[in-house]
């Protein structure tokens, strides 16, 4: 028989501690199902693609987390849209009402209307969102319409009363106090080249942008008609001039009420947009999870079998060192 030379003994040694380390990655494999804890341990060019793969599927559910966030801030600023054009609307209903040679009976359930119309519209455009104003453009930060009481107290005071012949007066002093966004609001404009108060990147090369500033003319049109009705007092002999009040307001509630309705679909629409792109980056992370998962992931039963295979190797493989070590030359002679 030949007798184990050292070259033999090492070669035996580095096959065992070939296999030790066969077994520990086919162990971690098993447990895992991962074929390697660590890039390098993936083949070719596998380790690049996961990679790439991974920072794929990271961006799009950024865009994901991005569109869910703005959801939150659109579906608030809905709800105010619509809490503003039904105001609107009411109003509209209660101008209706006033029929001449009625005035002494509606008006002064007009004025309590207008007056509660003017404090639920600054609660609208105040509304928020985590902490965020959401009719301010930008500046989140800040609310976009003073508190009502002071807005009432200096639009009341700007105008005039109502008396025989000055109708238009009263509709133009509200009118100018209004136009002038300090006096009522906080708004302080847009960036350079920026349409719409918000905007943000829904895709890859997809820029949506959404929302309104408090300072719109629609708000500002129903806070004239609402200032005017909520300040003066019908009096005996001022019918034609407390109609001409009515008919101003009926049409500019009307025109407001028709706008808001524009609005409310504008960003019904940006919604719509948001769903369809959000469904198609999860379809594509479902798609590039199943690659990832086929460049990383291990077949679990072929992995047990290999594990097993590599087992029995090993067995192997220790019964022919411990064989070796036993061997000594007085065998032999």
């Amino acid at each position: 028989m030949r007798i184990a030379t050292l070259t033999t003994a090492l070669r035996t040694q580095n096959t065992v501690l070939n296999l030790q380390d066969q077994m520990l990655r086919a162990q971690q494999q098993v447990s895992t199902g991962k074929v390697s804890q660590i890039y390098s341990g993936l083949t070719g060019d596998n380790a690049r693609i996961s990679i790439q793969l991974r920072e794929e599927i990271q961006t799009k559910e950024a865009y994901v987390n991005t569109i869910e966030g703005v959801r939150t801030r659109t579906k608030i600023m809905e709800a105010a849209l619509v809490g503003m054009q039904d105001l609107a609307e009411e109003m509209r209903a209660e101008l209706i009402k006033q029929q001449e040679g009625k005035y002494d009976d509606t008006a002064p359930v007009l004025k309590q209307f207008a007056d509660s119309a003017i404090d639920q519209l600054v609660s609208l455009l105040n509304s928020q969102s985590e902490g965020r104003y959401l009719f301010n453009g930008t500046s989140v930060a800040t609310q976009p319409v003073i508190d009502a009481t002071t807005l009432k107290t200096n639009a009341f005071a700007a105008i005039t009363p109502l008396a025989v012949g000055n109708s238009a007066t009263v509709i133009g002093d509200s009118a100018t106090f209004f136009a002038t966004d300090g006096n009522w609001n906080n708004v302080g404009g847009l960036p350079p080249g920026q349409t719409q108060p918000f905007a943000f990147d829904a895709a890859e090369g997809v820029r949506l942008e959404y929302g309104e500033l408090a300072s719109n003319d629609a708000f500002e049109e129903l806070f004239e008609v609402f200032a005017v009705f909520a300040d003066v007092d019908y009096a005996a002999g001022l019918d034609a001039d407390y109609g001409a009040l009515v008919t101003d307001g009926l049409t500019r509630v009307e025109t407001a009420a028709d706008q808001i309705g524009l609005m409310i679909a504008s960003l019904g629409t940006t919604q719509g947009r948001m769903t369809d792109l959000e469904a198609q980056h999860k379809d594509d992370n479902t798609v590039l999870t199943k690659q990832l998962d086929g460049i990383e992931n291990i077949d679990s039963f072929e992995a047990a079998a290999e594990f097993q295979l590599i087992q029995g190797q090993l067995q192997a493989a220790y019964q022919t060192t411990a064989s070796i070590r036993n061997l000594s030359l007085a065998n032999y002679l």
